[in-house]
């Protein structure tokens, strides 16, 4: 053991060391001053007399003014749809995502993930460019690179003080070079790739390939939007695939006589759900188990659920915990009544002042009360439907145990 100890290099180990801190300064730099540093700036508003807008906002408008007048003449009808269909992308993956997080939708620190990797893709792109390659495979080489170092900036920030590795992060990164492989697609690889005419059959390829790209991130981002604890990360990489499973399906047999047999399936299943909504909308929850829960006719399997004082819905975070963030989130919605479905064995439901009775806490968005009842998740959905023919404005979490 001595001699091994003794041959070892200690120039090269404390070369490697200094090498290492003087990598990972910039980065502790970035998490404990510039990043509180971009959220006091996401949160700063302008007063204009009784009037105030977001800071963000008015740079952003600033911005895409100043872009309009330099680049006039490029102004088309196809590019003004596209650049809304690349708003819209970021707008639905953020309302996807982070139900409890309680971001402004104009929060930087929310959408860096999806911008830098947009401009990541077009990065990408850039680099293999000399490759003559055939454009669903450049789409692929950029998707997998993005995966890559999405995944080793996650690791990486343990290293850092307060993060930890978070595969809706990830998820988020993926859904932004999704949306940069999109607009390649249709301003690069239109008409030509990496300097070689597009045949039919590579375009097919080149289509099939974006879509395939597309919906893996959605899936990926759905499934770890829902299960954000560590713990879960094992079965969100599981849950993706099986979501992403029937997608492939569908989207590997689009053609021919198959493609004739699954829009009829569709057709079915969709007309099927209507008529079952159309029956059963007035009648709120009519199924609970810890697997199926069916309201108003349509089955939420699973996952979590919020429905809101409007009797809309949205899968929501499985969490058994709320903190002060989650629990503001909740009280945006200004309900007269907090309910929760703390699950089959009341697991959930902690973080209020009491969990065995009903009881009131403060809000601070209506300066008024509001009536906290916490109880088994079955019992719960009865309860809703009874508040609910009372009209009582109410605000339901329900959780599902796994």
């Amino acid at each position: 053991m001595g001699n091994k100890i003794r041959n070892i290099n200690l120039p090269a180990i404390n070369m490697l060391l200094y090498s290492g801190l003087l990598v990972a300064t910039p980065f502790i730099m970035l998490q404990n001053y510039l990043q509180g540093w971009v959220k006091s700036l996401s949160s700063f508003n302008v007063h204009f007399g009784q009037l105030q807008f977001p800071f963000v906002v008015l740079v952003a408008i600033a911005f895409a003014v100043i872009a309009a007048i330099m680049f006039r003449e490029k102004i088309t009808v196809k590019n003004l749809k596209w650049a809304l269909f690349s708003f819209l992308w970021l707008a639905f993956g953020q309302w996807v995502s982070d139900f409890y997080i309680n971001y402004s939708f104009y929060d930087l620190q929310n959408n860096w993930h999806y911008l830098a990797y947009f401009v990541f893709a077009f990065i990408v792109f850039r680099a293999l460019g000399k490759r003559n390659w055939q454009p669903n495979k450049v789409n692929y080489a950029i998707y997998i690179i993005a995966a890559f170092v999405s995944l080793f900036d996650e690791i990486f920030q343990n290293m850092l003080s307060e993060r930890i590795f978070d595969l809706s992060d990830v998820a988020k990164d993926l859904w932004g070079v999704s949306l940069g492989i999109v607009i390649i697609n249709v301003f690069v690889f239109a008409n030509e790739s990496m300097g070689q005419k597009t045949g039919k059959g590579s375009k097919t390829s080149r289509h099939k390939s974006v879509w395939f790209i597309s919906s893996f991130s959605f899936c990926f981002l759905f499934a770890s939007s829902l299960l954000t604890d560590a713990g879960y990360a094992d079965f969100v990489l599981f849950l993706t695939i099986l979501l992403f499973i029937p997608v492939f399906f569908v989207l590997r047999y689009w053609k021919g006589k198959t493609k004739k047999w699954i829009k009829a399936i569709l057709a079915i299943l969709i007309a099927g759900q209507l008529s079952v909504f159309a029956l059963f909308h007035g009648h709120n929850f009519i199924l609970h188990n810890n697997f199926l829960t069916i309201y108003k006719g349509i089955p939420l399997v699973f996952f979590d659920v919020a429905v809101f004082p409007d009797h809309t819905f949205r899968y929501a975070d499985k969490k058994t915990e709320f903190n002060k963030t989650d629990k503001e989130t909740l009280l945006k919605y200004k309900p007269d009544i907090l309910l929760i479905g703390a699950g089959k064995n009341m697991d959930g439901g902690n973080g209020f002042p009491f969990k065995d009775k009903s009881h009131f806490i403060y809000n601070q968005y209506t300066n008024s009360a509001v009536q906290v009842i916490i109880l088994d998740s079955k019992s719960a959905c009865r309860k809703y439907n009874e508040l609910s023919k009372k009209g009582l404005k109410t605000l339901f979490v329900l959780h599902k145990d796994l």
